[in-house]
């Protein structure tokens, strides 16, 4: 059975630190068999990367890349009209929405951040192939708030992919 793990890169300052003390080496070492892959994961520095980081994982099929993008108390909704869902549910929506071989660009973006909030709202285009079927374009406009982490990252606090079908 094969495991998935997560890391948030470390900052330039911490990678100094690491290296200097041999932790890195004796980290990965301790992390890595035959059963476990390792997904880095970069902190977003600013609000405005978290539609180029998502697009990313999602077109690139990287589950653990999107869910590392959310806020721990992240939520996602993950049809018109349904409610919101968090903690595990943001990686079965997301998990779900990879079965479909999903390709998103973004086409217009705007974002107004206001100190450690941020609130985001895009028009999408997205193309899914559902099991057995053709090729479908999808197209949406998204609204995202997101939170400035401790660290100085930025995280999806709230996600609606739908929001001009409310």
């Amino acid at each position: 059975m094969m495991t998935m793990t997560t890391m948030t890169m470390p900052t330039p300052d911490e990678m100094k630190d690491e290296m200097k003390n041999g932790m890195m080496g004796h980290m990965m070492d301790d992390m890595m068999n035959d059963d476990t892959m390792i997904t880095m994961v970069m902190p977003v520095e600013q609000p405005d990367e978290l539609y180029e980081r998502f697009a990313a994982a999602l077109n690139g099929n990287d589950l653990e890349g999107i869910v590392a993008l959310f806020d721990p108390a992240g939520q996602t909704i993950p049809q018109p009209g349904q409610p919101p869902v968090g903690g595990e549910g943001v990686r079965v929506v997301m998990a779900q929405c990879l079965a479909l071989k999903p390709q998103i660009r973004y086409e217009k973006m705007n974002i107004i951040e206001a100190d450690d909030i941020a609130l985001l709202r895009s028009q999408w285009r997205l193309r899914v192939t559902p099991p057995g079927g053709q090729l479908m374009e999808v197209t949406g406009q998204g609204l995202q708030v997101a939170r400035k982490q401790a660290d100085g990252s930025w995280r999806i606090l709230i996600d609606n992919p739908w929001a001009a079908e409310m």
